[in-house]
C-alpha cells in the first residue's frame, strides 16, 4: 500500500498527526510512504522515528520513505539513522533524503552508515554522493 502525500505543504506538526495515526494501523500495510516536497523539519522527522519506534507493524512493512525536498538538518538524519540502525526499517529498500538543505553531509553519511549496516537497504537517494 502506498501513501503518497507529496507537494502536499505538509509541515511538521501535520506530520505528528499522521504519524500518530500510523502507530494505530496494525496490519503492517503500509510499504511505501512519500513525504517529499513539503515542508517537513527536524521534528517531522523525529514524528516519523517515533511511529517507527513504537509500531512494529510499521516498522516491519515500510520499505520506501520519502523524505526529498523538505528542510530536514542532521538533527533529524542522525534520528533517523539511530532508528535504522536498531533496526526499525526491518524491509527497508530505498530512502530519498535528496534535496534537503538543512542536511549536510555529515548528516547523509550517518544515513549511509546505518543503511549499509543494516544491510537490507538497496537505494539511498542524496543530495551528493556518499561512499557506502
Amino acid at each position: 500500500c502506498d501513501l503518497q502525500l507529496q507537494a502536499c505543504a505538509i509541515d511538521d506538526h501535520c506530520v505528528v498527526v499522521l504519524c500518530n495515526a500510523l502507530q494505530g494501523v496494525h496490519n503492517g500495510a503500509l510499504q511505501r510512504l512519500w513525504l517529499g516536497s513539503n515542508d517537513i523539519g527536524d521534528g517531522g522527522c523525529g514524528a516519523i522515528v517515533s511511529a517507527l519506534e513504537h509500531s512494529a507493524a510499521l516498522s516491519r512493512s515500510l520499505q520506501v520513505l520519502s523524505l526529498g525536498d523538505n528542510r530536514i538538518g542532521d538533527v533529524g538524519a542522525h534520528a533517523l539513522a539511530a532508528a535504522i540502525a536498531a533496526g526499525r526499517m526491518q524491509n527497508g529498500k530505498q530512502l530519498w533524503i535528496a534535496g534537503n538543505p538543512r542536511m549536510t553531509i555529515a548528516g547523509q553519511a550517518a544515513l549511509a552508515r546505518a543503511c549499509v549496516d543494516w544491510g537490507g537497504f538497496l537505494q539511498l537517494i542524496t543530495t551528493v554522493h556518499v561512499e557506502m
